[in-house]
């Protein structure tokens, strides 16, 4: 069974959290531009360990900026993927019941400028020039296997335009499109959700949409507005609910807690959100949370 029928068959799909959170958890320093790529390369064997964590409960630009040819970077993204299958196939060993899926993702060109812009969608290249930005990864990342792509924390309407014209080149891809929020009716970059959903429902190869690493109290109403223009399948995955300071590379505020996060889970699912998990510095035991609210036992 392919993921897009999977997901058309189940009423609801956990999907996992904060990567970055918990290697930090775990004692790996991400304070450099490469975040969880550093331990992609020194330490490979943890972020496996992550994979199934949340089983059970990296663009090639920053990778060239820092030394590595396009070769290697494109290695390393081939690895992650195959990291992720060994988590994949530990899953199933222990529980052959379970559907697991491997989205790779696509986040912003806002993430390799680590400024912050990917919560403001200020950017400064031509559509050309985004579409050439990513075509390297998403190339790779379909090449490596992955069931479907993530394209998310877009925070730009000429962002979304080139990755769904990059995303035409492979036919039989399937992605899901996530943004984060300037407020409950526009991404980041002002454009407005209505006419970001509308854009999305014309592109058959797009099988979700909605919001990610977004604060949990902006979600209800976006999904509100989403649904009424994309037809598919919604969702959502926010952050913990704490804002985070680009100049300091820091979070701040408090988290949302676990009570709080089910009765948000419960919402954005009656909200017609199908796929639904958890972004930045968000951890195992939220997505148990969700997996219980979305799955509870008889």
């Amino acid at each position: 069974m392919n993921i897009e029928q999977y997901i058309k068959d189940h009423s609801s799909v956990t999907i996992d959290g904060a990567l970055a959170t918990e290697l930090e958890r775990r004692g790996c320093d991400l304070n450099c531009k490469l975040w969880s790529a550093k331990v992609l390369i020194e330490n490979p064997e943890i972020i496996s360990q992550v994979h199934l964590m949340y089983y059970q409960s990296a663009s090639t630009l920053g990778l060239q900026d820092e030394g590595f040819t396009l070769g290697e970077a494109q290695s390393l993204i081939r690895k992650s993927v195959e990291l992720a299958n060994e988590a994949k196939k530990a899953m199933i060993v222990q529980d052959p019941t379970r559907y697991c899926f491997i989205a790779g993702s696509i986040g912003p060109h806002g993430a390799y400028l680590a400024n912050g812009a990917e919560y403001t969608g200020e950017y400064s290249l031509s559509l050309d020039e985004m579409t050439n930005f990513h075509r390297p990864r998403m190339e790779t990342l379909l090449e490596s296997g992955v069931d479907l792509l993530a394209c998310e924390t877009i925070p730009s309407y000429q962002e979304t335009e080139a990755l769904l014209s990059l995303l035409e080149e492979y036919s039989d891809a399937r992605a899901w499109f996530s943004f984060t929020l300037k407020d409950e009716s526009h991404i980041s970059d002002g454009t407005s959700l209505a006419t970001v959903a509308s854009l999305l429902e014309t592109r058959p190869q797009v099988i979700a949409a909605g919001i990610n690493c977004v604060r949990p109290d902006l979600v209800d109403g976006a999904l509100e507005t989403l649904s009424k223009k994309f037809t598919r399948t919604l969702i959502a995955y926010p952050n913990s609910g704490e804002d985070y300071d680009p100049s300091s590379k820091e979070w701040k505020g408090e988290a949302t807690e676990n009570l709080q996060l089910a009765q948000w889970v419960q919402n954005w699912h009656a909200r017609g959100a199908k796929l639904i998990g958890g972004c930045c510095r968000t951890t195992p035991d939220d997505i148990k949370t969700i997996k219980e609210v979305l799955s509870p036992k008889a």
